[in-house]
């Protein structure tokens, strides 16, 4: 999907951006056309799209940016040499791209729950990799799995107690975890989701278990720089 995009700018190079430095109109739309993500509840609620309506299209154009696939220049978006590199490389050099650039260098916090920082969530993002690829073979419930990285496994919950304790605040942890890990990962296809059929669920109540694109992609080795 992210490889479909970037032809797409390439193909629509230079791109106007808005007055607020995003994609416009005509390319959203573009965009919309081509993609496999649901777009039908968009199209019914926004009588004009822009792109932060699309909010995938919004992250990966960010990501892509970061990344230096893309560029804005003169107020026009436009592939970059690396852009163009990246859409001939092997499948894994672009996918460890995108991985690379959205998980070390975007910042995860602008997916969700922004007043509620949380560092440690980027910082230490190699701990959740780690339980998913030795903890998530079978399913389990998004809860369960956030718990036991950043309540059992990282205690976020008690160095961000007074903040939680706060009304209408004790499942931030969680929520911001989902934003920005979990649905994350599902979109890497690192994770795989079974929603929850129960009446009045949570997001959080669906379950989850890795994939084996995780098994292959991921893994630990403790035993190096060891005698």
């Amino acid at each position: 999907e992210a490889r479909k995009f970037l032809n797409l700018i390439k193909d629509n190079s230079p791109i106007p951006a808005t007055s607020s430095c995003n994609l416009n109109r005509n390319f959203v739309s573009l965009a919309m056309n081509i993609t496999k993500y649901e777009t039908s509840s968009i199209r019914e609620y926004c009588k004009v799209i822009n792109e932060q309506d699309f909010f995938w299209l919004h992250i990966t154009r960010r990501i892509f940016k970061f990344a230096d696939l893309i560029r804005l220049s003169n107020k026009k978006f436009a592939i970059t040499r690396k852009g163009k590199d990246m859409l001939n490389a092997e499948p894994g050099e672009f996918y460890y791209t995108l991985f690379h650039t959205f998980f070390l260098k975007f910042n995860l916090a602008y997916l969700g729950r922004g007043d509620f920082e949380i560092p440690e969530m980027q910082q230490l993002f190699n701990f959740p990799l780690y339980i998913a690829r030795t903890h998530c073979k079978d399913w389990m419930t998004v809860k369960e799995f956030l718990e036991m990285v950043f309540v059992k496994g990282l205690q976020l919950n008690k160095k961000y107690k007074e903040y939680l304790e706060q009304p209408y605040h004790g499942d931030n942890l969680i929520w911001a975890g989902l934003s920005r890990i979990v649905r994350p990962l599902i979109d890497f296809g690192l994770l795989e989701i079974q929603e929850s059929t129960e009446k009045n669920k949570k997001s959080f109540d669906d379950k989850i278990r890795r994939t084996p694109l995780l098994e292959k992609f991921i893994n630990f080795d403790f035993t190096r720089g060891t005698n």
